[in-house]
């Protein structure tokens, strides 16, 4: 008989039937395998099979889109384990994911969470071009005053899941029939996404440059790859499948600042390492965390009113404040596409963010922090770097920031009163 503690992952699910192939393999090769799967799917529009390759597969179809938090709460009710995992849809894990989080939980008792290292979906590669540059302007013939180098065609497939990261160096994309370009200053870098076992289309760099710069040279670095190509004015096509490839953060916990935002640790920077050794953190992420059962529901789960992002910050500071420790696991991985269900920086994703932040401080911050952030948004406007439209207008953000905070002050108040 099977002595391990059953564990259930809770998977809530709004859209995402494509990510599911992926994910369903990567739990099924899992080292810990005494586990039930529930998930939630808001719509009710996933197609599972009831079981796949051993897996048990709990299947809760809602019409209607629950949000993320509720569909968490959903699911731990629908399900059995002494310990719950909560795991994003779009996600890939390592085969000992699992083990690593069980494992580090049991290691002690005052442990209330355990949260898995996160990095970007796609392994990437480095590119980087230094060559000599001109002014269009110089020429008397253009009006352009920049500092242009050489232009780089950018794939499409480049835009899929987290997309290019790093990018410095390059000026604005122009487009060209029906290809992205975009013109290089002296020095260009990006981290390119080369995803796993697939062929990534070739890179095509197109040197178009006036003749006082033909005849020179421009640097190309491709991953480990070095060469210099002559300024000729024809296209120079390189391909990217045999290059060296890195992983890139996208989280190594979380911390909680002071002002109530939550910052990922390690994030788009290069995986060499330097976050492999576990430590207590001060939040954990949603993506991938496994609770005490009891202790989630003892603190009453995730807020149903968030709906979507900074719920694990609300639960991560509550569970906090009840004495619990949040532990970073970093054998515990998890390969992520960023916002591969909202979208980054779409109106729902900046609606909910930044709403939910200010929620979080009202409801759970100190009060000399908590009441001036209200003063603070009853006497400003939504910032223009928040993207809204007509669903999630920037009139709605501002009455749902500002009723939330303060029917959560006004609920601090009256228990601290009575």
């Amino acid at each position: 008989m099977n002595k391990e503690p059953l564990v259930s992952i809770i998977v809530v699910d709004f859209n995402g039937q494509h990510f599911w192939n992926r994910l369903l393999d990567s739990l099924s090769d899992q080292t810990f395998s005494n586990f039930e799967l529930i998930v939630v799917d808001n719509g009710g529009h996933l197609e599972l099979p009831e079981s796949h390759d051993g897996i048990r597969i709990k299947v809760l179809n809602r019409k209607e889109n629950l949000g993320f938090s509720a569909g968490c709460n959903l699911g731990v009710s629908a399900s059995v384990g002494d310990w719950v995992v909560f795991l994003n849809n779009d996600t890939v894990v390592e085969k000992n994911w699992l083990e690593c989080l069980f494992s580090k939980m049991i290691s002690n008792v005052s442990v209330g969470a355990v949260v898995s290292k996160i990095v970007f979906y796609p392994r990437y590669t480095r590119l980087r071009i230094s060559v000599p540059t001109f002014k269009p302007s110089d020429t008397d013939l253009s009006s352009d005053s920049r500092s242009l180098g050489v232009r780089v065609r950018f794939s499409p497939r480049w835009d899929e899941s987290t997309g290019l990261l790093n990018l410095e160096g390059f000026h604005g994309k122009e487009i060209e029939g029906n290809f992205e370009w975009r013109w290089t200053s002296e020095i260009a870098n990006v981290c390119i996404p080369c995803f796993p076992r697939e062929t990534t289309e070739s890179q095509e760099l197109i040197v178009s440059t006036p003749h006082e710069t033909v005849g020179e040279t421009a640097s190309i670095e491709i991953g480990e790859d070095k060469m210099s190509i002559p300024i000729d004015c024809v296209q120079h096509v390189f391909g990217l499948e045999k290059r060296a490839t890195f992983d890139i953060i996208n989280s190594a916990g979380s911390e909680l600042e002071d002002d109530g935002t939550c910052r990922e640790e390690g994030i788009y920077k290069i995986d060499s390492g330097q976050y492999d050794i576990p430590r207590e953190v001060t939040a954990f992420s949603g993506c991938s965390v496994m609770i005490r059962r009891d202790l989630f529901e003892e603190l009453g789960g995730f807020d149903p009113k968030f709906f979507a992002y900074y719920e694990d910050t609300d639960l991560s500071w509550r569970m906090r404040k009840a004495g619990w420790k949040i532990m970073y696991e970093p054998k515990s991985v998890v390969r992520h596409h960023r916002s591969g269900t909202s979208g980054e920086q779409s109106p729902f994703f900046c609606f909910h963010i930044y709403r939910n932040m200010r929620w979080n401080v009202a409801k759970n911050a100190r009060l000399r922090r908590a009441l001036p952030l209200l003063l603070m948004e009853l006497f400003s406007w939504i910032p223009s770097s928040v993207n809204t439209n007509n669903e999630f207008s920037a009139l709605r953000l501002k009455r749902e920031t500002i009723a939330g905070m303060v029917k959560y002050l006004v609920r601090r108040l009256t228990q601290a009163i009575g």
